[in-house]
């Protein structure tokens, strides 16, 4: 498996529905849209994860805009459902929290995840990260409400 940068040429990136989520499926300009607003944003990253030359996973970061919450961002981290559990998501987090480090104008991290994704939950605590609070009903799938918690950690 290797992790790859979004520094990389738009051209590179995803074809539509490529992207390791179930229901989001930007096409290959949007995807490009999206990667080159992040290259254009300082402080902002975009991973991906590949494995025998496919996506199956991805990590993408974005600090706060305004100069007050610059110092922290919000992150997404997806996996491929039949790649789990094998290392993917602790490769792509092990580097984000290595590149957070080095940024002395990062100093908190934010993410959020549903509140029944255990394994993603034991990843994030077993790299440092707290549970700060809970939002309820924040995911609706199949007809069902989920919570949601945010998780974050200090990486000054």
């Amino acid at each position: 498996m290797s992790i790859h940068s979004a520094h990389i040429s738009t051209r590179s990136v995803t074809k539509p529905n490529s992207c390791p989520t179930g229901e989001f499926n930007p096409t290959h300009e949007e995807e490009a849209r999206y990667i080159e607003r992040s290259r254009q944003q300082t402080d902002a990253l975009y991973l991906l994860a590949l494995l025998g030359g496919r996506i199956v996973g991805i990590l993408n970061f974005e600090p706060g805009t305004r100069r007050q919450f610059r110092h922290a961002g919000e992150f997404g981290m997806t996996v491929l459902q039949q790649h789990r559990g094998i290392g993917v998501g602790s490769a792509l987090l092990d580097l984000f929290l290595e590149w957070a480090r080095e940024r002395r104008q990062i100093t908190k991290l934010n993410l959020k995840v549903r509140a029944d994704n255990q394994l993603a939950i034991a990843l994030y605590k077993s790299r440092g990260f707290t549970v700060e609070g809970v939002q309820t009903r924040s995911v609706l799938r199949n007809g069902r409400h989920h919570d949601a918690l945010w998780m974050g950690i200090h990486v000054d």
